[in-house]
């Protein structure tokens, strides 16, 4: 029995886990959500989702792969520019 439970959660383990995504040039990639305060618009969002993905690339420029607003948040997938 404890043998069906260890693999059990095994595979259930591995089912949770993604494995990064890399851009067809071969940089990572990566995924942040910004939440619009009440008060906020939608450009807000975007550019607190901007600041975080600069800073996430030190500093540096970054390709936005995908924005997805829904519900009061904005998602961005990007990569940093080779070199930041």
């Amino acid at each position: 029995m404890k043998k069906l439970v260890l693999i059990g959660t095994l595979l259930l383990s591995a089912c949770g886990t993604n494995a990064p995504l890399f851009t067809s040039d071969g940089r990572p990639t990566q995924q942040i959500q910004c939440a619009a305060a009440a008060n906020q618009r939608d450009s807000q969002a975007s550019l607190d989702c901007d600041a975080r993905a600069r800073s996430l690339c030190g500093g540096g420029d970054y390709e936005t792969l995908r924005r997805t607003p829904e519900y009061g948040a904005l998602t961005v997938l990007f990569a940093c520019s080779r070199g930041s």
